[in-house]
């Protein structure tokens, strides 16, 4: 299972990744976490996103979570490797604090980008989740899972 968790900025992704990382490892042990946050400053938006894109090469099972993870899935996408980039996406757009201007204007940009790969995404066998106007909770997302056993 390969989950990829993005969004705008302040959504929860990291917080939610967390609580489905731990409910996950309960049916993948080895299942394993990258939260994109940790690459802010070693690169610019398109090196990070290229890095990332080659991360989805990687067997699972894994978790990656963050914004960047919707330049990084277009850019996946682009290459057209004839695979699908993980198995996952789960998109979150409802902030779950006021956000400053500019963070609002990131979170247009990422559902800008996100509305565009995603018939790409579900056409490469990608299944899409998403929220866009509430968080969801943990029981939401699993009955929603591909493969949940739990």
């Amino acid at each position: 299972m390969r989950v990829v968790i993005t969004g705008g900025p302040r959504v929860g992704k990291t917080t939610f990744a967390a609580a489905l990382l731990e409910e996950m490892r309960r049916q993948w042990p080895g299942m394993t976490c990258f939260a994109t946050d940790d690459m802010i400053g070693a690169a610019d938006w398109s090196e990070q996103s290229a890095e990332l894109a080659e991360r989805y090469l990687q067997a699972g099972p894994w978790l990656i979570e963050g914004v960047t993870n919707v330049r990084a899935l277009r850019k996946f996408l682009d290459r057209d490797l004839g695979d699908k980039p993980c198995d996952v996406v789960i998109y979150f757009d409802y902030p779950v604090v006021e956000l400053t201007s500019r963070q609002e204007g990131m979170r247009k940009s990422c559902r800008t980008i996100f509305d565009q790969a995603r018939e790409r995404l579900e056409s490469a066998g990608v299944v899409v989740l998403e929220w866009p106007d509430f968080c969801p909770t943990l029981t939401e997302v699993l009955e929603r899972m591909p493969l949940w056993n739990g």
